[in-house]
C-alpha cells in the first residue's frame, strides 16, 4: 500500500465519522434529572460500604499489632486470614452493586448508551473500510484484465513468430540473400551511374589549349592522355577494395594535378607518409 492509497482511506475515515456524528442515534436516556438522582443514591450506598471498611480495616490492625509479638503466632495469622480470604472468594456469589431498581435501570440505560455509541463508531468505520477495500479491489481487478489481455497479445505474437521460424528453410534463406546482393548491385551501379552523371556535369575532361584564353589570359597545360576525374576516383575505389594492405596509387601524367590537390583538400585522399607521388582513397566505409 503506498502513500496515496493511505491518504485515501485516511480522508475516507474523517468521512465517515463526519457521517456518523450527523446520523448517530439520539441518547436512549432522556430523563436527566432521573439519572443524576440514582447517581447520588449509589453514592451515599458506596459513602456506607466504605465505613464499613475502614471499621474493618481498624480492627484487623489491631489484630495485627496485638500478634507482632509473637512471629510465630503472626505467620499463622496470616496464614489464617489468605485462607478465609481465599474461601471467601471461592464461595462468594456476584451480587448487584444496588438493591434499588430504578438505579440499576439508569445505570444500565447509560452503559447501553455507551456501548451503543462504540459499536455506531465500528460499524461506520468498518463501512469506510468496506469502501475503500471495494474501490482497491476494482483497481486491482482492471489491472489484471489489462495484464490479461497483454499477455493474449504476447502469446498470439509468440505464436505468429513461430509458425515464421518453423517455415523459415535453409533454401529459402539462400534464395532471400541471393535476392538482396543483387539489390545492392543494382543500389551499387545507380549510384556509380549517378556518380559519374555528377562528375561529367561539373568536373569534365579539361581540353587541350595551345593559345592563351581572352578570359583568362593564361594557358592551361593539359596532357593529352590524362584522365576524367571520374576515372580517378573509381581507380582508387577498386585499389582499396581489391587490395586493402595497399591501396596507394602511384601518380602519373594522365592525374591531372588540380584535380589531386583538390582530392587531397577536402580530404577525399591521402599521401603516402613515405612517397608523395602516391596517393590512396579514405577509408570511409571503415
Amino acid at each position: 500500500m503506498d502513500a496515496m492509497e493511505v491518504l485515501q482511506q485516511a480522508k475516507a475515515l474523517a468521512n465517515a465519522m463526519t457521517l456518523y456524528q450527523e446520523t448517530l442515534p439520539p441518547d436512549l436516556t432522556t430523563e436527566l434529572e432521573f439519572l443524576a438522582s440514582a447517581k447520588e443514591e449509589l453514592f451515599n450506598e458506596c459513602e456506607e460500604k466504605w465505613k464499613e471498611i475502614e471499621e474493618l480495616q481498624s480492627k484487623l490492625a489491631l489484630t495485627e499489632t496485638e500478634a507482632c509479638a509473637d512471629p510465630e503466632l503472626q505467620t499463622t495469622y496470616q496464614h489464617k486470614a489468605m485462607m478465609a480470604e481465599l474461601h471467601y472468594l471461592e464461595e462468594k456469589e456476584p451480587h448487584l452493586i444496588s438493591e434499588n431498581g430504578d438505579v440499576l435501570a439508569a445505570f444500565s440505560m447509560d452503559e447501553l448508551q455507551r456501548v451503543n455509541r462504540e459499536l455506531e463508531m465500528v460499524l461506520s468505520c468498518c463501512q469506510a473500510q468496506n469502501e475503500n477495500l471495494k474501490k482497491t479491489l476494482n483497481r486491482e481487478q482492471e489491472w489484471l484484465q489489462e495484464q490479461q489481455e497483454l499477455g493474449q497479445v504476447i502469446a498470439e505474437r509468440a505464436a505468429k513468430v513461430k509458425s515464421i521460424l518453423q517455415d523459415y528453410s535453409e533454401a529459402r534463406a539462400l534464395q532471400d540473400m541471393k535476392v538482396k546482393i543483387q539489390q545492392v548491385k543494382v543500389y551499387q551501379e545507380n549510384l556509380l551511374n549517378s556518380m559519374g552523371t555528377f562528375l561529367a556535369q561539373h568536373f569534365p575532361l579539361p581540353q587541350h589549349q595551345k593559345h592563351p584564353s581572352k578570359k583568362t589570359k593564361m594557358s592551361i597545360d593539359v596532357h593529352e592522355n590524362v584522365i576524367s576525374l571520374h576515372e580517378i576516383l573509381e581507380t582508387l575505389m577498386n585499389k582499396i577494395l581489391e587490395m586493402p594492405h595497399d591501396p596507394y596509387v602511384t601518380i602519373d601524367d594522365t592525374f591531372w594535378p588540380p584535380y589531386i590537390e583538390m582530392l587531397l583538400r577536402f580530404g577525399i585522399v591521402l599521401r603516402h607518409p613515405e612517397n608523395p607521388n602516391k596517393i590512396r582513397m579514405e577509408a570511409f566505409h571503415q
